[in-house]
């Protein structure tokens, strides 16, 4: 393994052109994600750092990718498939929201008719007063409004979250435009 490592060491210093990062123990590039490291002791390490809460090996895929493409080229094709995966999960989000606002949309007009529908049963009945049916209409009117405004506000959520997944949906399809133009493929 530390052949392959320092094979793809050797491709990452030709291929970027800056000097590797100093950690004081270690020298490493860092690209993509993706960190191949090597210690004062001459050790290699090849790291996925694409998550920031911990390290892991890299897939041997990857690797070989890396050994057959290149290394810049290789971790270029592995961010854009990454691209190409958040975009699937933004339109199923996408996709969901709608969903919820449809639903909060026909909560609304439930909640709209069975107020209507109350309202028409306070005023036939014979059994209240006329100051009685005028407090529970009042009642009425003010948990329609209540339910309203809670609906109203969750679907400015739901809207201003849909608005962010667009934008965000917009920056990764343009990435991915980006490299296509430079004919990485």
């Amino acid at each position: 393994m530390q052949d392959i490592y320092k094979k793809i060491y050797e491709m990452a210093a030709l291929e970027i052109e800056l000097p590797p990062f100093d950690f004081g123990a270690e020298n490493a590039f860092i690209h993509k994600g993706f960190r191949i490291s090597k210690t004062i002791k001459g050790e290699y390490s090849w790291k996925d750092v694409r998550f920031d809460d911990y390290y892991e090996e890299v897939d041997p895929l990857i690797t070989e990718k890396v050994l057959e493409l290149g290394f810049v080229k290789a971790l270029t094709l592995v961010m854009i498939h990454n691209d190409h995966d958040k975009i699937i999960q933004i339109n199923r989000r996408t996709i969901n929201i709608d969903m919820e606002i449809n639903n909060l949309v026909i909560m609304a007009t439930n909640s709209y008719n069975e107020k209507r529908r109350n309202t028409s049963k306070v005023e036939r009945s014979k059994t209240l007063s006329e100051e009685s049916k005028k407090k529970r209409k009042v009642n009425l009117i003010i948990r329609l409004e209540k339910s309203k405004a809670l609906l109203e506000k969750r679907r400015h959520i739901l809207k201003s979250e849909r608005e962010d997944l667009k934008i965000e949906q917009a920056f990764y399809t343009g990435r991915i435009k980006a490299f296509e133009d430079l004919n990485i493929n």
